[in-house]
């Protein structure tokens, strides 16, 4: 199966052109040898706030992907839950999806498709800023075509510690994952997280695969960053140990 229809190049004709994915909306025209795009969340908007590039010569089409936010996104479960020592467990996470305009494979600007509240994570010396959402983190998940502007990121948790992890925030490095399509779904690669303790920082390590066994797989869009190896980082923090200014969860 192809990648949803969204995600993919469109004919500029010469009147106004239309992209929506959930509640964004895109509008595009050809004026001259500029390109100009206007985003809003409601198809009721009125006076659109143009953007203009100024080109060589007017495009012909115009590409659509999905990506992942330009910053790490911390997800806080809609119930807790714990995870003994020395036990692995694999989750299942659905991330709100940026769109990224391109002509010619040349990005042009990326939109977020569903706006997010930021939050810092970390504390005020070596944290960093994030989005965040809730979500109901679940062991197993159904597929959902219907919302493309979701995907599904699976994450392996597994405690090396010798003490119970509370598991109440998540953060989500989410850079360094691609994603891919399968049966009209989106998924990010697998991320393999070793928690060592509140006082050290996990170890992260990304597949370069969803691990979906027999489904049909095709890579759609890479990460935003090459993690290589794998790399360590702060994954894991109450609700209390984080200061940051939450704006608001967004339910996903």
């Amino acid at each position: 199966m192809n990648e949803p229809a969204i995600w993919t190049e469109r004919e500029i004709q010469n009147e106004d052109n239309s992209w929506q994915c959930g509640p964004l909306q895109a509008t595009f025209r050809t004026v001259e040898n500029e390109l100009w795009v206007a985003f809003a969340q409601s198809a009721t908007q009125a006076d659109p706030d143009w953007q203009r590039w100024a080109l060589k010569k007017p495009p012909e089409k115009l590409q659509f992907l999905p990506c992942f936010p330009d910053l790490p996104v911390v997800v806080k479960p809609e119930t807790t839950f714990r995870l003994m020592p020395n036990i692995t467990t694999r989750i299942y996470v659905r991330v709100p999806l940026w769109v990224r305009l391109l002509i010619n494979n040349e990005v042009l600007i990326e939109q977020p498709i569903i706006p997010l509240g930021k939050t810092w994570f970390g504390d005020f010396l070596s944290g960093t800023l994030c989005y965040w959402i809730t979500s109901a983190i679940r062991p197993v998940i159904t597929a959902d075509p219907g919302r493309p502007y979701l995907a599904i990121c699976p994450i392996e948790i597994t405690n090396r510690s010798d003490e119970e992890l509370l598991v109440e925030k998540i953060s989500l490095h989410v850079d360094g994952l691609s994603l891919f399509e399968s049966e009209g779904q989106l998924w990010s690669n697998l991320m393999k997280i070793r928690y060592r303790g509140t006082k050290q920082v996990s170890e992260i390590k990304v597949d370069s695969k969803p691990d979906l066994k027999q489904k049909s797989l095709r890579l759609i869009t890479p990460a935003r960053e090459n993690s290589g190896r794998g790399f360590s980082a702060k994954t894991f923090a109450s609700l209390k140990e984080i200061p940051g200014i939450e704006f608001f969860w967004r339910q996903t």
